[in-house]
This record gives C-alpha cells, structure tokens and sequence, in this order.
C-alpha cells in the first residue's frame, strides 16, 4: 500500500472517534507507514500509535515510511529507539515539550527542516543512515546529540539553537555543514570525515569557535562551519 495512502491519513487523530481511532491503531503492525501530516498529536495518542507499531519480540516501536510534517506534538513525544526503516519526514513540525529521539535509528533520509523544538530535544546515539536534514529548524532549549552517528550527509544550514548544544562523541562519516547560530556548544571528542573549514568572521555571535580546538578532525575534504 503506497505510504500517503493509509486510512485516517487525513484525518485528525484527535477529533475522530475513539472507535475510529482505534480501528486505525488495529490496522497497524510493525513497519507500517504512517502519514499524520499537520495533526495533532498529544502525548497519549503518540504513545498508542507506536504501541501499534512495536514488534512484539522487542517491544521497540518499528515505522515504515513516517511522515509528520507539520505535526503538532503536545507534551514529551518519545521516539526512544523507534526504528524509522523508511524516510521519516518532520519538516515544519512543533515540538511542544520535550523530543527525545535517543537511540532512534533512521534508515532513510531524516527531515526536521524548519521544525520547532520549543524545550528539550535529545537525539543521543541516534543512527542518521541517510541523510539528516536540519535546516532552519530551531531548537530552544538544549540539544543533545551525544555519541549520534550521522552516515549520511548531515546538513544544519540555517539551524538555530537557543540553549546549550552537545555534540560529544558524535560520528560525521560524510559532509556535515554547520551555518548555524549556537547559544553554547559541545564538540568533544566529535569525529568528521571532513576537514573543518573556519568560521565566517562574527566574533561577537554566539558560535562554536572556542570549541573547535576540541574537535577531532580527519581531511578528506571541505566543509563549512560557520555562524550567521
């Protein structure tokens, strides 16, 4: 069944019925798509809709294809160890409470293109085997992405993070671009396949500067990590 055809895929998770919703969620297995574009999705509701999702060996939640663009997270939305086999789309989608995606695994390309993440977002040991796209997403409070492992390329052009930012321990095996604005940053023991480039000439913004000499760097080739 083709991903952005799935029943209730327009539909307001919140508004529809309990029975309809919970025909929706009997539908389900693990590594079925989901498609929730511009919905609503409280914590309880998240929390039974990746329920549906979880194999029943490991009782991890398993996704197919994931879209939640413009999706609308109130309270904490957990993804802890969800595994996205699939691309996994949260472009333009608020966070309300706290986004821990620790120890996620995204197998396809993962979107958070202009996403809004108004507290705490955690993204340690995540697995980014495709491409993780961040761009002009903001993050207000602290972002964590301790030990992450980015295979693809990862992209924060245009990223602004408003609290501290930690990227200790994180993996960069392909181009990984930082024009990004930083509030504080954390690049310790960080490895890229790439050699750092230096940053754009504003002394006085709040960038990653006085971390890089914390940076482990291996040349292969140019990246650029600037602030704006």
């Amino acid at each position: 069944m083709p991903w952005d055809l799935r029943p209730w895929h327009t539909a307001c998770f919140v508004h529809i019925t309990d029975t309809e919703r919970n025909s929706y969620l009997a539908t389900l297995a693990t590594g079925a798509d989901v498609n929730h574009c511009g919905t609503p999705v409280t914590q309880s509701l998240l929390a039974e809709l990746l329920g549906a999702l979880e194999d029943p060996n490991t009782n991890i939640p398993h996704i197919g294809h994931a879209k939640f663009d413009e999706a609308q997270f109130a309270g904490d939305a957990g993804f802890i160890g969800t595994q996205f086999g699939g691309g996994a789309r949260f472009d333009r989608a608020q966070f309300g409470g706290d986004a821990s995606f620790i120890r996620a695994h995204f197998a396809s390309t993962a979107g958070f293109v202009e996403a809004q993440f108004t507290h705490d977002a955690g993204f340690n040991e995540a697995q980014f085997t495709g491409s993780a796209m961040f761009g002009r997403a903001q993050f207000v409070g602290d972002a964590a992405f301790l030990d992450a492992q980015f295979t693809g390329d990862a992209r924060f052009i245009g990223t602004q993070f408003g609290g501290d930012t930690w990227f200790v321990g994180a993996k960069f095996g392909a181009t990984a671009q930082f024009e990004a604005q930083f509030g504080g940053g954390m690049f310790g023991r960080a490895q890229f396949a790439t050699a750092l480039d230096q940053l754009g000439e504003e002394p006085g913004s709040a960038t990653i500067a006085a971390f890089l000499p914390r940076v482990q760097k291996a040349v292969v080739q140019m990246i650029s990590v600037r602030g704006m």
